[in-house]
């Protein structure tokens, strides 16, 4: 991951407990990261240029209008579409949200919703939910891919390595092999 600014968009959602553990990961691994925590915050930030997305809390997608999914805060909802259309970059991210990275009726080839709309806004690699995370296996699968990444391991080692730690307590697919690693766009 190459260095730059690491934003962190997390909502206090009370029934997730974990992702609090999660995001307090990610700012002992980057202790500069600037954090929203409501969609006003989140979208004042959709102007800058970051090394590092973290995402943690609440995601809705909407598989019949993906552009309407979209990342719950204690204040609103902030929309996939106000991603896409922003001028924020973003080179890596990570979305602990569930369904973040699943497929819309209309396209059943690529990502939406927030997934595309982040790599429409230049993220050259992303991990997101396929299917609705369970809170702890999900935190215990992006601190560890936070660590690696902050220790300067590769994504995708960094995915794979979180997937056999997560995999040792939680031994269903289903809580180890939702997150998935998107590319990129070419430009």
């Amino acid at each position: 991951m190459k260095q730059g600014r690491v934003a962190v968009w997390h909502g206090d959602a009370p029934d997730l407990p974990a992702s609090k553990q999660e995001v307090e990961a990610v700012l002992k691994a980057f202790p500069n990261a600037e954090r929203a925590t409501t969609a006003k915050q989140a979208r004042q930030m959709l102007s800058g240029e970051f090394a590092l997305l973290h995402v943690a809390g609440h995601a809705t997608f909407q598989r019949e209008n993906p552009m309407l999914s979209h990342l719950e805060f204690p204040d609103g909802n902030l929309y996939a579409a106000e991603i896409a259309q922003s001028p924020l970059r973003v080179d890596v991210a990570l979305l602990s949200a569930c369904e973040t990275g699943a497929l819309s009726l209309r396209n059943r080839t690529e990502p939406d919703g927030i997934i595309r709309s982040v790599l429409a806004r230049g993220a050259r690699a992303a991990i997101a939910a396929q299917w609705p995370l369970h809170d702890r296996a999900a935190a215990l699968q992006m601190s560890t891919i936070v660590q690696l990444l902050s220790q300067g391991q590769p994504l995708d080692s960094a995915l794979a390595q979180a997937r056999n730690q997560t995999r040792t307590q939680f031994p269903h697919p289903r809580y180890w092999a939702s997150l998935a690693l998107y590319g990129g766009y070419v430009q």
